[in-house]
Formats: C-alpha cells, sequence, structure tokens
C-alpha cells in the first residue's frame, strides 16, 4: 500500500517541466536520426519541400538545414504536448533553433579554414551530435531558470522567420562563397 501512495504522490509531481524533460530524452534520439536520415531523402525525394527543409547539396550552409529543421521539427511537438504551459517556451526554442545552425556554421568554417579540403566527416557528425545535445541541455538550463523569457517571444519569432526566409532565398539564389559551394559535386544552389 505504502508503495502505490508514493507512486501516486510522484505523479502528482510530474509538472510541465519533467515531462518536456522526458520529451527532450526522445527528441536527442529523434533530431540524431533525423540527422542521420536527411541527406539521402533529400536527394531521394527531389522537390520544393525538401529543398528548403532539407540540405539541397553537400556545401556548409545547407548543413545547418539539419539541425534547424530537425530541432524545429521536434519544438513544435513539444510544443504541442507541453511547451504552451511552460513560460517562455516560444522564446528559448526559437533562439536555440536558430543558434545551432549557426554555432555548426562557424566550427565548420574554422575547420575548413584550418585544415582545407582534408575530411573530416566523422569529426563533422560528432559536432553535429555534441550541438544536438547542447541544446536541448541549454533548453534544460533556461527552463528551470527564474527568468522570464517570454518576454522575448515576439523577438524570437521574428529572428527565426528571418532566418528561415535567408535559408530559403540561399538555397535557390546562393552567393558564390565558398561556404554555398558543394565542393563535392562541384556546384553551388540545389544537386538533387
Amino acid at each position: 500500500m505504502k508503495e502505490v501512495e508514493i507512486m501516486k504522490m510522484s505523479l502528482r509531481k510530474l509538472t510541465n517541466e519533467k515531462i518536456l524533460f522526458a520529451l527532450h530524452g526522445l527528441g536527442f534520439v529523434f533530431v540524431c536520426l533525423f540527422g542521420m536520415y536527411s541527406q539521402d531523402v533529400a536527394r531521394n525525394f527531389p522537390n520544393f519541400i525538401t529543398k528548403i527543409l532539407l540540405p539541397a547539396n553537400y556545401s556548409l550552409w545547407e548543413q545547418g538545414k539539419i539541425l534547424l529543421t530537425g530541432m524545429s521539427l521536434w519544438f513544435i511537438i513539444e510544443y504541442i504536448l507541453v511547451g504552451r504551459k511552460i513560460k517562455g517556451f516560444i522564446s528559448i526554442h526559437t533562439l536555440i533553433a536558430v543558434v545551432l545552425p549557426a554555432i555548426m556554421l562557424i566550427v565548420y568554417m574554422t575547420h575548413s579554414t584550418l585544415f582545407g579540403g582534408l575530411s573530416l566527416e566523422g569529426a563533422h557528425i560528432a559536432l553535429a551530435v555534441m550541438l544536438i545535445l547542447t541544446g536541448f541541455l541549454a533548453s534544460v538550463i533556461m527552463t528551470v531558470q527564474k527568468k522570464d523569457y517570454s518576454v522575448y517571444a515576439a523577438a524570437g519569432v521574428v529572428i527565426y522567420v528571418i532566418v528561415i526566409i535567408v535559408y530559403v532565398i540561399f538555397t535557390f539564389l546562393p552567393p558564390q562563397f565558398s561556404i554555398f559551394y558543394d565542393e563535392i559535386n562541384s556546384s553551388f544552389g540545389p544537386i538533387w
């Protein structure tokens, strides 16, 4: 009987934040799997939607879509399930969704500058996994803080929409800079 009472009490203490943290564990797996298969899906099903949401080539710029789209999809699921009940959810998660691809791009550019054409695909995959984990950990830290991030919701959404628009434009009209160049296929812009 005592065990049943303890279980009932712990279920009552199941807060929205605890549910979110559990969802983050599933989200980590989801976003990693999304990253593993996004290139294949984009290549095998080339259409306007996959070119917008998934990498349209192997350029450094397009690889940012793996994190942006994967994290965004999972955060939408979390918002529907529990996020709308958590103060500041939109601000925190729009910030994370746009910052992670920017960090990945900076690190990849630094790597390319330092090592040139030397391929460290394994290192890039490890970096992406670390960034995904970092994104979910940042969400946990920011969610449990007492700071009210909800005041930044409008700015977060505006920045997020701007980043999406920039990704769409640069997918189809990439500037002639090295970060937009797919060295494997010797091409700018969508290749599949």
